[in-house]
């Protein structure tokens, strides 16, 4: 598969895997696996947003940071009370 081949090369958070991994769940859309769609939309989401906000907060913009972080903390909690797999994303 396509998205595994680019995590496993490229790492989960490259911007090739985030395409790769959000053209797999336009497609699951098309195929109305909307579970499986939503799942991989919103790891996507997840890692755009927590960039965004370590962006802000280097910016000195620590509001629009903390709303972010904020944000991504309850999407994780959304997904781990579901039942769902979640990919821990190595920063370093």
């Amino acid at each position: 598969m396509v998205l595994q081949a680019r995590e496993q090369t490229l790492g989960t958070v490259h911007p090739d895997t985030l395409s790769a991994r959000a053209w797999l769940a336009a497609t699951f859309g098309h195929l109305g696996r909307w579970t499986d769609a939503e799942q991989l939309q919103v790891q996507v989401l997840e890692v755009t947003e927590a960039s965004l906000a370590a962006t802000y907060n280097l910016l000195g913009r620590w509001t629009d940071g903390e709303q972010l972080e904020v944000q991504v903390l309850q999407a994780r909690e959304q997904i781990l009370s579901s039942g769902c797999q979640v990919v821990y994303i190595d920063w370093q």
